[in-house]
């Protein structure tokens, strides 16, 4: 990351959090054991905290936004914590990701760690131990791994955002001749992932046009899909994945990713970013909250951010604009998303498939605060941030 942000907090790649046990109590012998029993009522076990959770707080006096999602990653896992933070001031999206399954009664512990490009041991970078079990409020201690301290307080705050959870559903299709493989025919598959808003977002008029289908509707529209795709010699399935990338500010912006499988080990997927305003439930246009003669200087900075990336060497030289910014409009420019750190393009399928496949390229806010426009929800983002003087 360029920001540079104190505490080492803010580095090259996300980092992840693990969610792990607590301290351990001093074991009881068997009298006080015995004696704990007759005085005191059987306790039922805390109910599990589980779900998508989105905290707001500080850590030491740096404003941060925390999401956590408690829950099994797949299907048959054992129950962990995943999900990311940020500095609200300097974006920069670190992820969050448990090392070992999460129990409910035992006091949070995290270990934030660096996500490595390829398949080397991730290294831990800080510890972070809250003094109570998941909830509402977090408090505890942050801990660098080279011994510096910092306190953190957290509360569960829903402000500008939704609440919500991702639903999986798929269906199977019958064999199909053509998709064999030594001997063994494979059958289509459809997935889809669906956005499902909880608790009161749900009763919103303008949000309902977000809610996911109910799951007839679901089951249906998928075995739609795999009538369309029959017995194609060349096509084993499709999927369609959806990730939030942003839930703040009044805001919800998520990626959605249409793949189709063609029996290879990577698929051939589209990438498209999606922006809703909450108040009302309709769709963003991201670009037509910029300065509408700034649009070559943005796609200056597109470019420039394309070759500053980690992965710079496969788009070298690569110009995503035409040659002269002067005659650039805004439908020129990229269809933008919205992450923690900036606005974003997911490229996808770009020279190797596997290896470029939702390569994410950013603009920081910071630098776009010249060329947006004045009342629009991407200005009350900034001066939110602190970015941009009222």
């Amino acid at each position: 990351m360029k920001n540079q942000v104190p505490y080492r907090l803010l580095l090259l790649g996300p980092a992840l959090l693990s969610c792990g046990h607590g301290p351990k109590s001093k074991p009881e012998t068997p009298a006080t054991a015995q004696t704990a029993s007759k005085q005191l009522p059987a306790r039922p076990a805390a109910a599990p905290f589980v779900g998508y959770h989105r905290y707001r707080g500080t850590v030491g006096n740096m404003p941060v936004t925390v999401e956590l999602t408690i829950g099994p990653e797949y299907a048959g896992d054992s129950v962990r914590c995943i999900g990311h933070y940020y500095y609200d001031r300097f974006g920069g999206e670190l992820a969050l990701k448990a090392g070992r399954p999460w129990q409910a009664n035992k006091p949070l512990a995290l270990a934030e760690m660096v996500e490595t490009s390829d398949d080397s041991t991730q290294p831990v970078t800080a510890h972070w131990q809250a003094a109570q079990p998941m909830g509402p409020v977090l408090t505890g201690t942050w801990t660098s791994t080279a011994g510096r301290q910092l306190p953190f307080a957290l509360h569960e705050d829903y402000d500008g955002a939704v609440r919500y959870e991702m639903l999986r559903e798929d269906a199977e299709g019958e064999n199909c001749p053509a998709n064999q493989e030594g001997g063994q025919q494979f059958g289509l598959q459809a997935t889809e992932y669906y956005l499902h808003l909880l608790g009161p977002d749900t009763l919103q008029p303008g949000l309902r046009r977000l809610q996911c289908p109910v799951p007839a509707q679901r089951r249906a529209q998928l075995q739609e899909e795999l009538k369309g795709l029959g017995c194609d010699a060349e096509r084993y399935g499709t999927s369609v994945y959806r990730e939030v990338t942003y839930n703040a500010n009044g805001l919800l912006s998520l990626v959605q990713t249409d793949d189709e499988s063609l029996g290879g080990a990577y698929p051939l997927g589209t990438n498209t970013a999606y922006t809703y305003d909450l108040s009302t439930g309709k769709r963003c246009d991201v670009r037509d909250w910029l300065r509408p003669e700034k649009a070559g200087a943005v796609a200056e900075l597109f470019d420039e951010a394309l070759r500053a990336d980690s992965t710079g060497q496969l788009f070298a030289g690569e110009k995503t604009a035409t040659d002269s910014p002067k005659k650039v409009k805004l439908a020129d420019l990229p269809a933008f998303g919205l992450n923690s750190e900036g606005l974003f393009e997911t490229l996808g399928n770009v020279g190797a498939p596997h290896v470029a496949q939702r390569l994410p390229i950013t603009i920081a806010y910071a630098k776009l605060v010249p060329y947006v426009r004045p009342n629009t929800p991407l200005a009350r983002l900034l001066l939110a941030r602190g970015l941009r003087k009222p």
